[in-house]
């Protein structure tokens, strides 16, 4: 009796182990270093022992829809001419990490969703997209690839859920003899994704997700709101824990679950400078763009963290994010209080991990008090502990 507690207990220790999280996926926007001032984002910025895995995003797919991918910005990312070399310089993150694995992400929201839909409904083409990103991970030192395709079905072609496990299940046997890795972007609300995924047999190929569990809520919206909320408001299921349960509930392993975490949040002019509470208060338009990032109802953590301290900052105790307000501008964002509860959520539903949009939005520069990277440094301390 004693030895068959015994391994019990030890099955249980063994299964303990196994679901702690073990990744933490980290985004860079390469366009970045476009940014003025200490907005600019390197690919030295970036710290290699603070992510599991660094996706450089984004490449394309030809405008011609061969299905070969398409450098987005030569410049940029190739040495030719003169250029910055952004895909070497970031492989390069290895030599100082050799644990970091680095992957490079198809798609986002400029490429155009027909470009998938066409070249996945091809048997021919999706032969050409194959080879082609067998070429390019072995070119450019890649470990992986992640599709980050804005999304299947948008543009009415209802081969397309089935089109996407039909590339899936293409690429994976060539990525196994290699040890590449596999994962893709996904929406997060499930009134959306139920109708674009076919999640039990994107499980069977990839090798994890990254749910956008953010943008919930629009800046282009009339009344001020949270896109990053954890929990239920009353009013709505657009929130984390809505759309992490979904996934589960429509078949995905939890193990294979990154829960998406914003850098980042969503700003609005006020209708009404005393009218604060989201959810009650109309907005007019998006908030006034940002000194760093200059994109209207969008503040990066760098420079929503500088504004803290002149500003009127309210946790809310129900969705469990905070807000922040001052004359007629409003912004909800994530802080470290609620990416600590993130992490806790993560662990408490044995997810597979973290994944992040998008590192260059982080006071990685340290102007705010709290080190370098605060919000990267404190989910890889909470999450791995």
């Amino acid at each position: 009796m004693k030895v068959v507690v015994l391994a019990i207990a030890l099955l249980c220790l063994v299964a303990s182990v196994a679901s702690k999280p073990d990744r933490l996926v980290c985004y860079l926007g390469s366009w970045a270093t476009y940014r003025p001032g200490n907005g600019k984002f390197e690919v030295e910025d970036l710290d290699p022992f603070l992510c599991t895995h660094a996706i450089y995003a984004f490449i394309g797919l030809e405008p011609s829809v061969t299905g070969e991918i398409k450098v987005l910005d030569p410049w940029n990312d190739l040495p030719d001419g003169g250029g910055k070399d952004g895909f070497r310089r970031f492989n390069d993150m290895k030599k100082i990490n050799p644990k970091l694995k680095t992957m490079v992400s198809i798609g986002g929201w400029n490429e155009k969703e027909e470009h998938f839909s066409q070249v996945f409904n091809d048997s021919a083409k999706r032969a050409v997209f194959v080879k082609s990103v067998m070429n390019f991970l072995a070119k450019h030192r890649f470990d992986g690839l992640d599709i980050n395709w804005q999304y299947p079905r948008n543009w009415n072609n209802v081969n397309d859920t089935g089109n996407f496990i039909k590339i899936l299940s293409e690429l994976k046997p060539e990525f196994n003899n290699y040890g590449y890795i596999l994962s893709a972007s996904v929406h997060a609300a499930e009134q959306t994704f139920m109708t674009k995924y076919d999640i039990p047999q994107m499980s069977l190929y990839l090798d994890f997700f990254n749910v956008m569990s953010y943008d919930f809520h629009s800046a282009l919206e009339k009344r001020i709101d949270l896109h990053t909320p954890l929990y239920n408001g009353g009013y709505d299921d657009f929130n984390v824990n809505a759309s992490m349960q979904a996934w589960i509930r429509y078949g995905a392993p939890p193990q294979k679950l990154n829960m998406g975490i914003a850098f980042y949040g969503r700003s609005f002019y006020k209708q009404s400078v005393d009218c604060n509470t989201p959810i009650y208060c109309n907005a007019t338009a998006p908030g006034a763009p940002g000194s760093l990032t200059a994109e209207p109802g969008l503040l990066g953590y760098h420079e929503i963290c500088l504004r803290e301290p002149t500003s009127t900052k309210v946790f809310d105790d129900v969705r469990k994010v905070p807000y922040m307000y001052w004359s007629n501008q409003w912004v909800g964002y994530d802080d470290l209080n609620s990416a600590k509860l993130k992490v806790d959520y993560i662990k408490d539903f044995n997810l597979g991990g973290a994944m992040v949009w998008s590192i260059d939005y982080d006071d990685f520069r340290g102007h705010c008090g709290n080190g370098k990277s605060p919000m990267l440094t404190l989910l890889n301390k909470e999450l791995f502990v």
